[in-house]
């Protein structure tokens, strides 16, 4: 896929993207702006140069779990890690030993990547606040493991400016490391934060008017 007129924003998100600083990537516009095709279509080319990559959905109305796109998100980027593997069962094993219940936690959650379900530690019941909390702490804990195979972790999340308030959230966002929050409307011309002042932990990327999208 390629998109016409959207070289510059295209060449801005991939160096965006590949700053080691950046944490987050956020990508708005309106509807039919070309968000998704913009982010797609950067995922795809860190994917082919070695990135492990992901991505998740929030989805309009839809009743799946406030986390779900960030776990479908990591599940696809662990599957891409163990895919690199001369041995994935042997990969998979040291995930289990190295995320020992964090785990359990993941898989609770929907976490699918290449092991299998794995006993939940006995304890008290957390409420909706520490268990968010432990998920939370879980999928960084993840991540860590993934950034041992030396390749950026990129998830992207799609539409998640339509995520619980509870939950970290973005409307595109392409992360090279956990992802992050912001609103999701904006009618301004094209604008767009330097990829390169130092200390930026987050990068925004407002699009507009709508490209067109060639197959």
């Amino acid at each position: 896929m390629s998109l016409v007129g959207r070289a510059r924003e295209a060449a801005w998100l991939a160096r965006a993207i590949d700053r080691p600083e950046s944490r987050a990537v956020v990508v708005r516009g309106p509807a039919g702006s070309g968000k998704t095709a913009l982010c797609d279509l950067a995922l795809e080319n860190v994917a082919a140069a070695g990135a492990l990559t992901g991505a998740g959905k929030y989805g309009q109305g839809d009743s799946q779990p406030a986390f779900a796109p960030i776990i479908r998100a990591l599940t696809g980027a662990t599957d891409a890690a163990l895919e690199q593997l001369y041995d994935p069962q042997a990969g998979a094993a040291a995930m289990v030993a190295a995320l020992g219940p964090a785990l359990a936690v993941l898989q609770s959650a929907g976490f699918g990547a290449g092991a299998s379900p794995v006993e939940p530690a006995l304890g008290p019941p957390a409420g909706r606040r520490e268990g968010a909390a432990r998920l939370t702490a879980a999928a960084l804990q993840l991540v860590r493991w993934l950034m041992g195979f030396g390749s950026p972790v990129v998830l992207l999340i799609d539409d998640a400016g339509r995520a619980p308030c509870s939950t970290p959230s973005s409307p595109r966002t392409a992360t090279p490391h956990p992802p992050s929050s912001s609103p999701n409307a904006t009618t301004k011309p094209p604008t767009m934060n330097s990829p390169r002042a130092p200390a930026r932990r987050c990068c925004n990327l407002d699009l507009w008017p709508t490209p067109i999208v060639l197959p």
